[in-house]
């Protein structure tokens, strides 16, 4: 998304009312559904209380693409609660606030733990972003639970410490560094929740590339036209590999001729290489 953030021209200087950014918005999202498939129904049925994730089934994949839409048609930039946003109507009002709003707006700011200070409450208070949160976390408690994954009868069928989700994240890192992901570049997760999704995760970020979620098919007979169905929005993602299940490999490498971007088709697993030496993305 930094290609179209970079294109982006600076907001007007009267904001948009909602009675013109409403009507916008709903054809922008009809729109999209009609793309992924959704049913006509829920597109005849869309309004500005309709719920993302209970009346539209947006994945995560898909409120990536409305984000870069909705970007590109107002001409903001939105942060990343547009991600978590719940209705039409709470992006609504995000995207008003952003047209109203200077692009940089000064804000006044805590006063910042000093360096080598511990935090007063034990909180990574200082980090800007997932990898500094998780280097916090490793350097302050590395032996601390980070992450418990539950499988059936309520039994925990991995556990990550922040140490162990550390390391097991750059060795996954390296492997993508290894294969010529570059920084910015998006990658395609589509993994259940488990140890190697958490570990995939993590491991395109500090490879310094963008993970980009996608949610797997119910059934193992379901796969190929699963990725069918994504295609579009990969392709607009411009991903350049995806990190699948063994059993998704061929039907992933099928995927290659709809999408141009995409170059690789790996399990975790296959990535998974222990640095000589680490070095931070740029």
């Amino acid at each position: 998304m930094s290609a179209d953030h970079a294109q982006l021209s600076p907001p007007p200087e009267t904001a948009p009312t909602l009675e013109d950014a409403a009507p916008r918005l709903l054809d922008l999202l009809r729109e999209l559904l009609r793309e992924i498939r959704q049913s006509e129904r829920a597109v005849e049925a869309l309004s500005l209380d309709s719920h993302l994730d209970r009346d539209l089934a947006l994945d995560s994949l898909a409120r990536t693409e409305l984000l870069r839409r909705v970007e590109q048609a107002f001409q903001v930039r939105l942060d990343e609660q547009v991600l978590v946003v719940e209705t039409l109507r709470d992006l609504l009002q995000l995207i008003l606030k952003a047209r109203g709003a200077p692009l940089l707006p000064e804000q006044v700011a805590e006063p910042l733990t000093p360096v080598g200070e511990p935090s007063k409450v034990g909180t990574p208070t200082r980090a800007a972003t997932l990898n500094e949160m998780l280097d916090w976390h490793t350097d302050a408690h590395p032996d601390r639970v980070a992450i418990q994954i539950y499988g059936n009868q309520d039994q925990i069928d991995a556990t990550f410490t922040y140490a162990g989700l550390q390391q097991g994240a750059r060795a996954l890192a390296t492997g993508l560094r290894e294969e010529g992901l570059q920084p910015g570049q998006t990658v395609a997760i589509m993994l259940p929740t488990g140890a190697d999704y958490f570990l995939s995760f993590f491991g395109i970020l500090l490879a310094g590339g963008v993970p980009v979620p996608i949610y797997p098919p119910m059934r193992p007979s379901q796969i190929e036209e699963h990725l069918r169905r994504h295609a579009r929005l990969l392709n607009n993602a411009q991903t350049v590999a995806l990190i699948t299940i063994p059993e998704a490999k061929l039907d992933a490498r099928l995927l290659q001729a709809q999408v141009e971007s995409l170059r690789h088709v790996f399990t975790a697993d296959e990535l998974q290489q222990e640095p000589a030496s680490w070095r931070d993305a740029a």
